[in-house]
């Protein structure tokens, strides 16, 4: 049993959608594992936004929903663990690494890391599952839309909730790449020129790059692809680029 408890499983970047879309696995009426387009998921690691908090009388448990547009899920903590949630509040950009559990039919995140970050993640994160699998994330997110627009407002969960009147959040910020002014240059020529600072480090990750750009990340997409496909850049590595 120690042995099986200190086992570390690989953290799946995935959205909330595409978790939704997955079979669960029980292994003697327990939780055990997630199956999604044939990947064993235990681990997650998700990038969501906080629309609801929750701490009950006796300091015992909280918990905090998050969203990243394609669905939500509840991140749960207990006991010696509060602290993890103590400083969220309503409007923040998590990033949350963590074990799937299941209990009364419900899946949550059991959580080993939660940070904040820059919301800009969000569309970074977004960018790189739509590469990675493409139809199954657009149905998700087709799914979460219709099921948002079809359910009325709910009111909060119990008095004990923490409702915030200004989703205003004080975020952490990454500092990735200065930003880069657009008003002489193209997005073409912003992102070629990002790209050859990093060929000593043999190329930036796309997320990062997305992060050192103003511009909208279809914008960014597309030209990422247009310069793909013209051989003017190339990927060493899914999700890397350098110039060719």
């Amino acid at each position: 049993m120690p042995d099986e408890i200190k086992k570390r499983f690989t953290a799946f970047k995935l959205s909330l959608g595409l978790l939704s879309q997955g079979t669960i696995d029980f292994e003697q009426e327990r939780f055990s594992r997630l199956i999604l387009n044939n990947k064993e998921i235990v681990r997650v690691n998700i990038i969501a936004t906080v629309v609801d908090k929750f701490v009950n009388e006796q300091g015992s448990y909280a918990s905090v929903t998050i969203d990243d547009g394609t669905g939500n899920i509840r991140v749960k903590v207990f006991s010696d663990n509060i602290a993890m949630l103590k400083d969220l509040q309503l409007g923040d950009t998590l990033l949350v690494i963590g074990l799937l559990r299941h209990y009364n039919n419900e899946l949550y995140i059991l959580p080993e890391i939660i940070k904040q970050v820059d919301p800009r993640w969000l569309l970074a994160r977004k960018l790189e599952l739509q590469k990675e699998y493409g139809p199954s994330y657009e149905t998700a997110m087709q799914k979460d839309t219709m099921s948002k627009a079809s359910k009325p407002p709910q009111s909060s969960l119990s008095a004990s909730s923490h409702t915030l009147s200004s989703p205003e959040p004080e975020i952490t910020e990454e500092k990735i790449v200065d930003f880069i002014e657009p008003k002489e240059k193209t997005l073409r020529e912003q992102v070629l020129e990002i790209i050859k600072e990093y060929e000593k480090e043999e190329g930036i990750d796309v997320d990062k790059l997305i992060m050192s750009l103003k511009a909208p990340v279809d914008n960014i997409n597309s030209t990422i692809i247009e310069l793909l496909e013209e051989g003017t850049i190339f990927e060493p590595r899914p999700g890397r680029l350098r110039i060719l």
